[in-house]
């Protein structure tokens, strides 16, 4: 593995998850203004909560005792049969030993099927299963080449798996669609360069997928669907023979550039709101170093100064008329809003007195 892809995976153990994925009714008490987020953090308000919280709206409570300390926190959460699932890098939480993903039933956590060996970057509802995504080779005791699905009693393979890591999940036209750093499913039989889909039974191309331009790794970092077409972000030049800039979209059948100017290569959360598509990470700067990264499509061009921040935004949300936006900042366009922020199309709100800490994911029912 090379120092580059060693540099970035460290940075996935913060951003590399979807939080967008599909939600069903469930048992868990909600208002309309709830949402939950994860991350690496102690205190929201004044209050301990360890790595994953409540907001209703006007107050947040912790969920448990949350997260053993020490470990890298949450990074991605989906609802299923009625619970709320988590997913990272942990072995415990409130007191329960686990492996890397835990759900919640509105009173107790728990262990979930012996859990995953390594790192959980994305997780989505597809067909009435779970599917769980990231940097591993075993789900419950069973092989599982970096991704695997839940159908609330056992842990199942996904075809054959990947060769390499997956970094986020999405739905769309009925397709489970995977984004990550590999360029063939685990034994070889489907050309997929860091994109491939799921049908329930067989993996494909998604056209022909993410190349560079010249050598070296490209991948796949985020997926999103926006005014019914599939966006992916991440590092590559051309999909085919179609040039792009680290950004491209899909319409079922062929590839397309989204604007002409370069859009960083760290882009980590992409989602639609209010009729434009929000992007955001980090970019690369001289001398190895990054700044935050934050750009906004209104189908004809960006905008890269809506917001300007001190520290990654690490994950985008929209429910509502509102977006939710959680990293690892404190201040926004110069006000001070820590860890997490939320737009109405005009003006930036505080939730609370903000986290003391990092948000890397946010979810609603």
């Amino acid at each position: 593995m090379n120092v580059v892809k060693l540099l970035f995976l460290m940075l996935l153990l913060v951003y590399g998850c979807n939080p967008t994925s599909p939600v069903e009714n469930n048992k868990i008490n909600e208002t309309k203004d709830t949402i939950y987020v994860g991350g690496d953090f102690t205190i929201i308000d004044n209050e301990n909560a360890r790595d994953i919280a409540k907001w209703d709206g006007k107050n947040w409570s912790a969920l448990g005792k949350g997260i053993k300390e020490n470990n890298a926190g949450v990074g991605c959460m989906s609802f299923y049969k009625g619970e709320l699932f988590i997913g990272g890098v942990m072995d415990s939480i409130g007191g329960t030993p686990l492996k890397n993903i835990a759900k919640w039933d509105g009173k107790k956590w728990s262990d979930v099927g012996g859990g995953i060996n390594g790192k959980v970057n994305s997780m989505v509802v597809y067909k009435n299963m779970l599917y769980v995504a990231g940097w591993f080779s075993s789900s419950g005791g069973i092989h599982t080449d970096n991704i695997a699905r839940w159908d609330g009693n056992n842990w199942l393979t996904v075809g054959k798996g990947f060769s390499d890591e997956v970094y986020a999940l999405c739905i769309y036209n009925d397709k489970l669609i995977a984004g990550g750093w590999f360029t063939k499913n685990r034994y070889g039989n489907v050309n997929a360069d860091n994109i491939a889909q799921w049908d329930g039974v067989k993996w494909d191309s998604v056209g022909s997928g993410m190349q560079l331009s010249i050598s070296g790794g490209s991948w796949v970092m985020a997926l999103t669907v926006f005014n019914n077409e599939l966006y992916a972000s991440g590092n590559f030049a051309r999909c085919g023979d179609v040039k792009v800039s680290n950004i491209a979209k899909w319409n079922g059948k062929i590839w397309q550039p989204v604007g002409t100017k370069n859009i960083s290569n760290r882009t980590c959360t992409a989602i639609g709101y209010k009729n434009e598509l929000h992007v955001a990470g980090e970019s690369d700067t001289h001398e190895n170093n990054t700044a935050p990264y934050y750009a906004v499509w209104n189908g004809e061009s960006w905008n890269f100064n809506l917001f300007s921040f001190d520290g990654i935004p690490c994950v985008v949300y929209s429910k509502y008329k509102s977006l939710y936006i959680g990293g690892t900042f404190h201040t926004v366009n110069g006000n001070l809003f820590s860890g997490i922020c939320k737009w109405d199309g005009n003006k930036l709100q505080n939730l609370g007195q903000g986290i003391n800490g990092n948000v890397f994911s946010i979810i609603s029912k």
